[in-house]
């Protein structure tokens, strides 16, 4: 399911996805606002995006092992569209896994990222 909802130059895009199977069911939604500013030429927004994925399975060395995982990202950036055709991205993320899901084999899951991007539609 996906959900927009603009006002002026204020914009909310959201989403909710999940699988219909037997058993646990992985799902995950997000939230983001942005605001276009000077003409729509650069946007600043922010995220937060959870993920509920008990059916994850990591690939170690010794083969596939269940890595099931709650975890919520949360972050800010801005956008730059000199043409309509690009766009240039600087952002700030954390990833924040929750619960029991938090420590997987040692050492706590939790991390900042950070995406300096560009991305050209033709």
């Amino acid at each position: 399911a996906d959900v927009k909802w603009k006002l002026g130059s204020f914009e909310i895009s959201s989403e909710y996805v999940r699988t219909f199977m037997p058993g646990n069911q992985p799902y995950t939604f997000y939230f983001e606002p942005h605001y276009f500013l000077a003409g729509n030429a650069w946007v600043l927004y922010a995220f937060f995006d959870y993920a509920n994925h008990s059916r994850n399975v990591s690939q170690t060395t010794t083969g596939p092992v269940g890595d099931p995982f709650r975890r919520a990202e949360y972050g800010a950036g801005i956008n730059w569209l000199p043409t309509s055709l690009t766009r240039l991205r600087f952002g700030l993320y954390y990833f924040d896994y929750l619960g029991n899901t938090a420590v997987a084999g040692g050492p706590n899951r939790n991390f900042f990222a950070t995406d300096a991007s560009v991305a050209v539609a033709f």
